[in-house]
């Protein structure tokens, strides 16, 4: 087998034009001027689509839910959920980690460097022997079948040397030679395409490309680019590329216009709040009520791509009822709680089976002054938020029937617990408020809670651990997948 010199490589005018105009798109996004919030953002949204479709191709299915909750379950705990498709999310997020390092990005292509990659990509799989080159032949059904093993360490050191010697300046020719190569020699016994896919985006972040995100799979396609490739035929793989680049350029452009939107949105607020310094109270309370009322549709939207994503397995119903009037919430400022202040319904279900049904309701709230581990953002805006009129989560069992207390009762200190009739505490949001800067959160201290606040050196005290307040992660569409997923889990035993 012969490796194809990269200065060999060669595209129709039309596919040249097509990666010249991506080039211009990604400087052009490199030269914006982006938060740390912003560049976050734009790689979590890709590393996570990148992730579910270099598995998918190789059979393991992920939905964004499960890819998300993985991730985020391993930065805060350290460990690994035992589902499948876990391990290898992990992994590959640790490979990623690896390949946008400094020192990984000043880096050349070595067989030393493809060899840890591949021990971080297959870590725990000991049918792919971590970062040990193929000691055996393979075959495959296709036209083409992989080099025998005795060959392989030479075929790698040719394509560094073709890597280090080469003039082709397309980035993205350059990583669909260099992937495409690693794929044709197969130099492991398992974990080849993943691995040369990371590859692959190692030379994109050398050359300030974004990863690719390919999040619509087409794996026939892909395989079929491929074997074209295998017999000198780049066009179709560039192509294929070419496209997930685009792709994931149209990600990076939407996030940053996402964000950017909601600050704008959020400073109009703001402004608006400071400058009235909330004298006016009708102005208030119409700025609450938005603001409650894109809490809701968060809470919709999770519900209905959760019954989606799960093809009806598991079910969130929801139903909204109209907003408590401007008189309304003036007498819950004033009293506490009113009659009929119900705001939204949830009921959960498993296989058309109705477990737990969720009553969403307004009442003030009432700072309790037995809490000592709160976050400053809370003490710095108390007299803001005392006399708010926030949300209460409650519900119950279904079809055990309960005295619901919340309905026309008023909320008093000492009281709060019992309006929160939610049995299991791992269920850990129970309040919401609209502050002046921050949306705050009521949540019981689950271990997640506590690590995150220790975290941030906020000293916890085991005896008032009852609940906390948090000001991060406290966006509308995070409290509402939080929650229903919580609830799926713990409540419903999934």
């Amino acid at each position: 087998m012969e490796i194809l010199d990269p200065e060999h490589l060669s595209v129709t005018k039309s596919l040249q034009k097509k990666l010249h105009r991506i080039n211009k798109e990604i400087e052009e996004i490199n030269s914006m001027e982006l938060s740390q919030e912003e560049r976050e953002k734009i790689m979590e949204r890709l590393l996570q689509a990148s992730i579910r479709t270099s598995l998918g191709i190789e059979g393991i299915i992920t939905s964004s839910r499960q890819t998300k909750e993985v991730l985020d379950y391993f930065s805060l705990e350290g460990n690994i959920k035992e589902e499948m498709g876990a391990q290898e999310i992990v992994n590959l997020q640790r490979a990623n980690n690896f390949i946008t390092t400094r020192e990984s990005v000043n880096s050349s292509f070595t067989p030393d460097f493809l060899r840890n990659v591949h021990q971080i990509v297959t870590d725990g799989d000991l049918k792919a022997k971590p970062g040990s080159l193929r000691a055996k032949s393979v075959t495959f059904g296709g036209r083409f079948s992989p080099p025998d093993s005795i060959f392989i360490p030479e075929l790698i050191e040719t394509i560094h040397q073709y890597f280090e010697a080469t003039t082709l300046k397309d980035p993205i020719m350059l990583s669909t030679w260099l992937h495409h190569q690693l794929v044709k020699v197969h130099p492991f016994e398992d974990g080849n395409g993943r691995t040369a896919r990371v590859i692959k985006d190692w030379v994109l972040h050398k050359n300030k490309l974004l990863p690719g995100s390919g999040s619509k799979l087409d794996r026939l396609g892909y395989y079929a680019a491929l074997e074209k490739a295998d017999f000198g035929e780049y066009e179709d793989l560039i192509t294929h590329e070419a496209s997930i680049q685009q792709e994931s350029i149209d990600v990076a452009n939407q996030t940053i216009k996402s964000l950017r939107n909601q600050k704008n949105r959020r400073r109009f607020v703001i402004s608006r709040f400071k400058k009235r310094s909330f004298q006016n109270k009708e102005e208030r309370y119409e700025i609450w009520k938005t603001n409650m009322n894109q809490f809701a549709a968060a809470f919709e939207e999770e519900a209905n791509n959760f019954t989606y994503e799960s093809e009806g397995s598991l079910k969130v119903s929801f139903k909204k009822h109209e907003i408590i009037s401007f008189q309304k919430w003036l007498d819950i400022q004033e009293d506490g709680s009113s009659r009929e202040s119900s705001f939204f319904n949830l009921w959960f279900s498993i296989n058309n089976e109705t477990f737990f049904r969720t009553e969403v309701y307004f009442a003030r709230h009432f700072d309790r002054k037995e809490i000592k581990n709160i976050v400053s953002e809370y003490k710095e805006n108390s007299n803001f938020i005392n006399d708010s009129v926030s949300l209460y989560f409650g519900g119950w069992d279904i079809p055990e029937p309960v005295d619901y207390p919340a309905k026309g009762y008023s909320l008093t200190r000492g009281e709060l617990e019992f309006q929160l009739p939610i049995s299991d505490k791992r269920i850990s949001v129970r309040e919401f408020i609209v502050g002046e800067n921050h949306n705050y959160c009521l949540r019981y201290t689950t271990e997640w809670i506590k690590e995150k606040l220790l975290s941030k050196g906020i000293a916890f005290n085991e005896d008032s651990q009852f609940e906390q307040w948090l000001a991060e992660s406290c966006t509308n569409e995070d409290v509402a997948s939080e929650y229903i997923s919580d609830m799926f889990q713990y409540k419903g035993r999934v």
